[in-house]
């Protein structure tokens, strides 16, 4: 899978991603709303990628590598999760790049890509209610409020996806290769 926008490529993730996935999942500030907020291992990081490869081959989706287009460093991830009633699309990214728009950026494609190329009809963004910065890229995609939601850790809000910006035609500004 690949998809490019203005300043982004986005791709299926390959075990040689490993190493750099790795650093930003170490980092306390990139985990703190995943899970139980601790860090992850390099073995626990591989295990992620690995199991991404996997769900890309069985289900046709994953979270995908995001790289940086004028530098070529793979800055994050983005794209999707099969739960047990939906799809959720979810992202993370090394804080070198935040605050930049490339969440959004990143986060509208592969949206687009989901509606319009795998027709995926019930995706959900789940963010949790003190993640600030997901919660504006969340509003930014048009995500209705669907339901408040409690986990081990903290409050999480479940937005629910029709259309990215109630957009029914792929995104003129990015373009998916499959």
């Amino acid at each position: 899978m690949k998809i490019e926008t203005q300043r982004l490529f986005i791709r299926s993730l390959t075990t040689g991603d490993v190493p750099l996935y790795a650093v930003i999942v170490s980092d306390p500030d990139v985990t703190r709303f995943l899970g139980d907020g601790s860090t992850h291992s390099r073995k626990k990081a591989e295990g992620y990628v690995k199991s991404n490869i996997e769900s890309e081959k069985a289900l046709g989706l994953a979270r995908y590598a995001v790289v940086h287009k004028a530098s070529g460093t793979f800055i994050g991830i983005c794209g999707f999760k099969k739960m047990e009633n939906y799809t959720d699309l979810g992202w993370r990214f090394n804080p070198r790049f935040w605050g930049k728009g490339y969440a959004t950026e990143a986060a509208s494609a592969v949206l687009n890509y989901g509606i319009n190329v795998l027709e995926l009809t019930d995706i959900v963004v789940s963010v949790a209610t003190a993640n600030i910065r997901s919660f504006k890229v969340a509003k930014k995609l048009g995500s209705k409020f669907l339901e408040p939601q409690k986990s081990d850790m903290q409050g999480i809000v479940k937005f629910s996806q029709v259309a990215p910006n109630n957009k029914t035609k792929k995104d003129a500004a990015s373009r998916a290769y499959c």
